[in-house]
């Protein structure tokens, strides 16, 4: 990958969020505002995202660069989760398999 435009991809990670916020949220009269994201289907519409987007990239164009960028993004989406979870989140969650 090449170097990283840290600014652009504050930018994009933030619209990312608000797209995701935006689609998620549910308005029922008289309850309040919500959103309810579906992490599955977030997550595998991303995973298209990321495959359209590697699919034009120099780093897909053999099976063994293809390989090599996923163990790399593997590692890379492991420190994240990790980092993620030490962190306090910053939404209450209802996902009672994640409550204490």
């Amino acid at each position: 990958m090449s170097e990283v435009d840290h600014a652009y991809q504050a930018r994009f990670t933030e619209a990312l969020m608000q797209a995701i916020m935006t689609v998620s949220i549910v308005d029922e009269p008289g309850q309040p505002r919500a959103a309810f994201v579906r992490s599955g289907e977030v997550i595998d519409a991303m995973l298209s995202m990321i495959a359209l987007l590697s699919s034009t990239s120099v780093e897909t164009k053999t099976p063994a660069k293809t390989r090599a960028l996923c163990d790399k993004l593997a590692r890379k989406l492991q420190r994240l989760i990790a980092a993620a979870q030490r962190s306090p989140s910053p939404f209450e969650t209802i996902n009672s398999e994640l409550r204490s």
